[in-house]
């Protein structure tokens, strides 16, 4: 009896130690998981970055400091970057446990982009986003890897601090600020204006408030409609902030049915970012460039200066 009795208190021990380690196992493989992901960074940003593909600069479709893009593959980061350049930025990422952040904008050299990590389980990261108000244009590119588990958010957008300006040599009056832009009319693709139709139309991109475009003449030319459009700069003494706008303009007129070819002169980077413009349009520095077949055409309209 005293055999059995001894039996049994052991096989009741054994089974008591089997289930504590059971009971272990899972908050065990649960801790290890969480060990893994805590040997990645909560937030790591790569540089140099290579140059992305220009698609990435458009506004459809395309990053922004308001809404990046993130890459969560391979296939994703081939997409927005060449693919010498791609296989090298997915080699830095293990896409199992990370993601890649992708903002990219045109804006003032003075923009600014940071971010801040929240003590939390899991971290979270808060981007700012401060525009400049310079006027040198200038394409930023800025690329983060983030644990798979951290929260994030769109960038919050902060006022930069606009103090008194300190006197430039050769200032004749003191600057002002630019009035607020008004709203402008979404991009129109140009087409054959029917008989009778009243306006032509130009719409784009442009670099601030202060920027704006009026077409100055057009000109009937080998079966098409040439419309040539003037870029202007805001006035030296009107500090505008570095805030991509779109920019019109419309005439009115008894316009013949034929193709529209557009002309833009003086845009500081309208070739580099033609989709925002109408379908075909030619971007030129000034009046010598146009095509000599101009000077040979029928004028059916000259703005008024």
């Amino acid at each position: 009896m005293k055999m059995n009795r001894a039996v049994m208190t052991a096989g009741l021990l054994l089974g008591l130690a089997g289930l504590s380690r059971a009971g272990a196992q899972e908050p065990a493989d649960a801790r290890a998981a969480q060990e893994r992901l805590a040997a990645f960074a909560p937030i790591r940003e790569i540089r140099p970055v290579p140059a992305p593909r220009p698609e990435v600069f458009r506004r459809e479709g395309g990053a922004s400091p308001s809404a990046p893009l993130a890459l969560r593959s391979a296939e994703e980061v081939e997409k927005h970057f060449q693919p010498d350049d791609a296989k090298a930025l997915a080699g830095q990422v293990d896409f199992d446990r990370q993601l890649l952040l992708l903002f990219a904008w045109r804006g003032s050299g003075q923009d600014r982009l940071e971010f801040r990590v929240a003590e939390s389980l899991p971290e979270q990261v808060h981007f700012t986003y401060t525009g400049g108000l310079t006027r040198d244009l200038r394409p930023h590119v800025r690329l983060f890897v983030l644990r798979s588990d951290v929260r994030w958010a769109p960038p919050q957008r902060a006022r930069p601090g606009r103090g008194p300006r300190a006197p430039v040599p050769g200032d004749r009056a003191p600057r002002r600020e630019a009035p607020p832009a008004p709203p402008r009319p979404a991009p129109e693709a140009p087409r054959a204006p029917a008989d009778g139709d009243r306006a032509i139309t130009i719409s784009l991109q442009l670099p601030s408030p202060g920027w704006s475009i009026r077409i100055r003449e057009v000109i009937e030319v080998d079966g098409e409609l040439w419309v040539v459009s003037q870029a202007s700069p805001p006035p030296p003494d009107v500090m505008s902030p570095m805030v991509l706008v779109e920019g019109s303009d419309r005439v009115e007129g008894d316009w013949p049915r034929l193709p529209v070819r557009h002309f833009v002169l003086g845009h500081p980077w309208g070739a580099a970012d033609g989709a925002d413009a109408p379908p075909g349009t030619t971007f030129l520095r000034d009046r010598s460039q146009l095509p000599a077949a101009h000077a040979e055409g029928t004028r059916r309209y000259r703005a008024e200066d």
